[in-house]
């Protein structure tokens, strides 16, 4: 990607504010990507900002992070995307949005159709940010990676996104780790996932959870076939929660890792667990080189199916797990996803 960079930003900055508003527009059309983390953005400065980007056809990532944004920015930043039409992947993590600030970027949410992931970490949004960001997910149909990690949403902010992830079939990456959910929220959000069929990495990290919310999420994933990666790390588990996701990863072998560190479970059950996600990754990998080995067909196209939703969790989001293709391996598996798009093509397929 061609980014435009902070020095680049200097650069133009030094011209002056006439400056920098005739020849950012300009500059920014040789550009796809703009990375201004720790830039100490103005707000007339990112006014101008927003107004090139409201035009702009050419940049489709934009990372503003560390800028101490506050609620002003927030409100600048909403209104370019509520005209921008080119940016799918929008980094505001580690500024100050704020409940004020998150609000007005929700709302714009419900018109922005083409950012697919969007990581708001760390903004300390709390729970009126986080029944913002529900009502938009019940709207948006486009976001499919989602990080609202680190913005004490509380359990009274994660009910309404549980409710959300019932209706929403888009977001496959969600993270809502250190947001203090408790165990009325994660149990809220196991229930979301009896519906929900399209969430494949879960992450509800340093939530104060514990055995009740393990029991209700390894119930609720029995029948689930899209999960492939869940973390519960730094909460308090315990060995009978443990217990209850052991028995998940034997009956369920599309869950490729659960990750329990620091999660009050002892050695020896935390040793079954690792095991077990060994042997399901092993079982996931030696399934795609049989269906490789056969070709796409009638026999083997819904099991190539169900294999699906961890092979593009891998492709998309987790390239430095140990557990990941190869780099044969992987066009192993670029080639299977054409073979299968061609069978459902051939076979009057409904797409899935």
């Amino acid at each position: 990607m061609n980014c435009f960079y902070s020095q680049d930003w200097d650069k133009i900055v030094a011209l002056g504010v006439d400056g920098l508003q005739l020849r950012l527009k300009e500059q920014l059309n040789q550009y796809s990507g703009i990375t201004l983390s720790d830039t100490s953005l103005t707000e007339p400065q990112l006014k101008i900002l927003s107004e090139a980007l409201k035009e702009n056809k050419t940049i489709i990532a934009l990372n503003l992070n560390n800028n101490k944004l506050r609620e002003a920015e927030g409100k600048v930043i909403a209104e370019a995307l509520k005209k921008n039409k080119t940016i799918t992947s929008l980094d505001l993590s580690f500024n100050k949005l704020g409940e004020a600030g998150a609000i007005p970027i929700a709302e714009a949410l419900k018109e922005n159709k083409t950012i697919t992931s969007l990581d708001l970490s760390n903004n300390n949004i709390g729970e009126a940010g986080g029944k913002a960001i529900a009502e938009a997910l019940k709207e948006n149909k486009a976001i499919t990676a989602l990080n609202l990690g680190g913005n004490n949403i509380g359990e009274a902010g994660a009910i309404p996104i549980a409710e959300a992830l019932k209706e929403n079939k888009a977001i496959t990456a969600l993270n809502l780790g250190g947001n203090d959910i408790g165990e009325a929220g994660a149990i809220a959000i196991a229930e979301a996932l009896k519906e929900n069929k399209t969430i494949t990495s879960l992450n509800l990290n340093q939530n104060h959870l514990g055995e009740a919310s393990a029991t209700a999420i390894a119930e609720a994933l029995k029948e689930n076939k899209t999960m492939t990666s869940l973390s519960l790390c730094l909460n308090d588990i315990t060995d009978a929660g443990g217990n209850s996701l052991i028995e998940l990863l034997k009956s369920n072998k599309s869950i490729l890792e659960i990750d329990l560190l620091a999660a009050g479970i002892n050695p020896d059950k935390l040793e079954e667990i690792n095991d077990l996600n060994l042997q399901n990754q092993a079982t996931f990998h030696k399934e795609i080189k049989k269906i490789y080995s056969e070709g796409i067909d009638q026999g083997n196209f819904r099991n190539f199916m169900q294999l699906l939703p961890g092979i593009k969790f891998l492709l998309d989001y987790k390239a430095y797990l140990p557990w990941n293709f190869k780099v044969e391996e992987r066009k192993e598996v670029l080639s299977l996803i054409d073979q299968a798009k061609r069978y459902k093509h051939d076979n009057f397929l409904i797409s899935t």
